[in-house]
């Protein structure tokens, strides 16, 4: 028996490898054609990008003869993550774009550390602690708290100078006062760019009778003296320059912004949507004043649409479809085992969640494509010989009857009704505001695993392909006619859909958007 087990051990090996080899074969067979394979190792090199707020940090340390230039160099890992304080406008335990994105986006890095989250104070009287911290209060100037950060990131609530003037002053303060020290972050996620704030407040050098020190930069140097008038500000503005008088460093502050795209509108007489071009304004701006490059944050998937996914998913009848290796390792890694989102059945052909009628809030674009989709409702999917509908053939069904609730509410929330309609829906029309692009729909469409058609982008994300995974239309004609033949090419609309979702979901998540800012390429999990 003992001289026997060599011999069954080499039969063993045998079977199972060819085992393996048939699975991979067969698998490889029933795969959707265009799938085409993705790496699933994840992870990048930061640096060997440039332009980052790390390349900035560590260029910084290399030329400081105490810093601890090696500690820092073996950084980021998920032994060594880097340590981070955030600021936001409102409580991290409030739903908003600076949780859905900053905090959680922090949270879920391996390479990231949440050391400090601090809510900004609008009120006015107490210029000097312009930071309350959560959950215990603290001053900004406690070093003791905050020596340990590597850099701060700053969300900056959409704040225009002529509707708030008391926030713009705490948040010039805060700013101010923290790039004195650290490289700072400064996230902005307005529709679009506009440089009130920036141009009246942050980089103002008019500002002097606040009582706010120096500030200095590459473009700029300029020292204020306090000169008091008597007014009843006086003390507190002294106290703020005596406590806090330190100045600022403009060319430690970075920028990220929503969209750097401007001119984007709908053209009526021509009936079509001019995608508009690089705002290289911004660009010259903010490089002017800081020496740095502002970078593109655009919206990604939040972790409660992830969420209510896992939640639904299990609910969901699967299609008697193989599921490709590539697809089985993601879903795995995305946390859904075998049933991934893409595999879902989907009674609903098409859906836009816009009506026609609702010609408002940039929506002019969006109204007529909800008027196509709702002519294509009960049409038959298919053409007979002389052209005309095959009035033997299935209809489509089509529908644009909006799901949940609009506006703030529907921003700040995600809702079942929502999630399930995308679920439900084999294609998922997305058209963005007419003022500008990117829009929260595109990545919650992708990983809902639907075949995405998105009206023409000028910059689209990371991994967003026309043809590979997502769907690009560039008029009304080419969005019906695409509609059309998606619904007619089942394979080539399943491998699109299933590309899509491994973009978004190795590639787009809220950790992925930090780091491809931070690092210059996303480095969680991704694939």
């Amino acid at each position: 028996m003992l001289g026997a087990t060599p011999h069954c051990m080499l039969l063993l090996c045998a079977a199972m490898c060819c085992a393996v080899l048939f699975y991979f074969a067969f698998y490889g067979q029933q795969s959707t054609p265009q799938l085409a394979k993705l790496s699933l190792a994840g992870g990048c090199d930061p640096s060997t990008h440039e332009d980052t707020i790390w390349s900035s940090i560590i260029s910084s340390a290399a030329g400081s003869p105490t810093a601890d230039t090696a500690a820092l160099m073996a950084a980021p890992s998920p032994q060594n993550p880097i340590k981070v304080g955030i600021v936001t406008v409102r409580s991290p335990s409030k739903n908003h774009e600076g949780k859905h994105f900053l905090i959680d986006g922090v949270v879920g890095s391996s390479h990231l550390s949440l050391h400090k989250i601090c809510v900004m104070g609008s009120f006015k009287g107490c210029p000097v602690d312009v930071l309350k911290d959560t959950p215990a209060t603290a001053a900004i100037h406690d070093d003791s708290d905050f020596e340990d950060i590597a850099f701060w990131i700053v969300h900056v609530c959409r704040v225009k100078t002529e509707e708030n003037p008391d926030r713009n002053l705490a948040m010039r303060r805060m700013v101010w006062y923290l790039s004195a020290r650290w490289k700072v972050l400064l996230v902005d996620f307005a529709d679009y760019w506009q440089d009130s704030f920036y141009e009246n407040h942050l980089f103002n050098a008019e500002l002097a009778e606040k009582g706010w020190g120096r500030a200095v930069g590459p473009a700029v140097k300029y020292e204020y003296e306090y000169n008091g008038d008597g007014d009843d500000g006086d003390e507190d503005r002294e106290a703020s320059r005596d406590a806090m008088n330190i100045g600022a460093n403009f060319s430690n502050l970075h920028l990220a912004v929503r969209s750097r795209v401007d001119g984007r509108h709908w053209n009526s007489t021509l009936g079509l949507q001019v995608t508009g071009f690089l705002c290289t304004e911004l660009d010259e701006f903010w490089s002017n004043h800081t020496g740095n490059t502002p970078v593109a944050m655009p919206y990604a998937v939040r972790g409660d649409t992830v969420q209510e996914l896992h939640e639904l998913v299990p609910f969901q009848s699967l299609r008697k479809r193989v599921i490709s290796t590539e697809l089985r390792m993601a879903s795995l890694r995305a946390g859904f085992l075998d049933r991934p989102p893409p595999h879902t059945d989907r009674p609903m052909d098409v859906i836009h969640l816009w009506r026609s009628a609702m010609f408002f809030n940039y929506g002019l674009y969006r109204s007529n494509v909800s008027a196509v989709i709702e002519r294509m409702d009960n049409q038959p999917l298919q053409i007979d010989g002389n052209g005309q509908p095959d009035t033997t053939s299935r209809t489509i069904r089509a529908s644009t009857k909006l799901q949940g609730q609009r506006g703030k509410m529907g921003r700040n929330f995600v809702e079942e009704a929502y999630i399930l309609a995308l679920l439900q829906s084999k294609i998922v029309v997305v058209t963005q505001r007419d003022e500008w692009e990117d829009h929260y729909r595109l990545f919650e469409s992708m990983a809902s695993g639907a075949l995405v058609i998105h009206d023409t982008m000028l910059s689209p994300p990371r991994g967003v392909v026309d043809g590979t995974s997502i769907v690009f239309f560039e008029s009304l004609e080419d969005l019906e006619r695409k509609i059309v033949y998606y619904l007619q090419h089942e394979e080539e609309r399943l491998g699109i859909a299933e590309r899509g979702w491994m973009v978004a979901m190795g590639q787009h998540r809220s950790w992925h958007r930090v780091e491809e800012v931070v690092f210059g390429c996303p480095l969680t999990n991704s694939f």
